[in-house]
């Protein structure tokens, strides 16, 4: 069985794979012990016994926030597990540029029409990063629900610009204040 571990990297292997590797190194290098699924899971061996075994000793549970990973029916027992044994969650954000090829796998029927309508919604030059965990339903690529909640997880929300489905007319300032204040009054209401 696994060591005792300062972190656990949950992540979606379609989108953040290379991030994950990268990420795990550069904590090894910070002198951190980390729990990798290509370092610790040996040959021939109950795999989900060892990610449950590796989550139970990490003290944090660090979920690599992706496209793949809050759709991943794996990832959401590894967040569900890393919950009900009260780990610290360390949410990290990484979108990168989603191909054409990438799309097309993951929507196999997708016309060109459709790809080119995906990529107004997405694809946008400004310079106050917004949208990433888009408030949107599943079904419509979104991220979080309207309570702030990532889709697929209980107990963990997104609070910042993210979660704005389209781009404001003016400074986000104000506006990421009011999803903080809104955010409040759900996890204070319970909802």
């Amino acid at each position: 069985m696994n060591p005792l571990q300062d972190v656990f990297i949950s992540y979606g292997r379609a989108d953040s794979r290379e991030f994950a590797a990268k990420l795990n190194q550069r904590l090894i290098a910070a002198g951190l012990e980390v729990w990798f699924d290509f370092d610790d899971i040996p040959l021939g061996v109950d795999y989900q016994k060892q990610i449950d075994d590796g989550i139970d000793k990490a003290d944090n549970f660090l979920f690599i926030i992706s496209p793949h990973a809050v759709n991943s029916a794996y990832c959401t027992l590894e967040i569900e597990l890393a919950l009900k044994r009260h780990k610290r969650i360390l949410p990290i954000l990484h979108i990168e540029e989603i191909s054409r090829e990438t799309w097309q796998q993951r929507t196999p029927e997708g016309t060109d029409a459709e790809w080119e309508a995906y990529l107004r919604r997405t694809v946008d030059p400004t310079y106050h990063p917004i949208g990433t965990c888009r408030m949107a339903p599943r079904a419509s690529e979104g991220v979080v629900d309207a309570k702030l909640r990532l889709h697929g997880a209980q107990g963990l929300r997104v609070v910042d610009a993210s979660v704005f489905p389209g781009h404001l007319s003016g400074n986000t300032n104000a506006a990421v204040m009011m999803v903080g204040e809104r955010a409040a009054e759900f996890i204070a209401a319970g909802e």
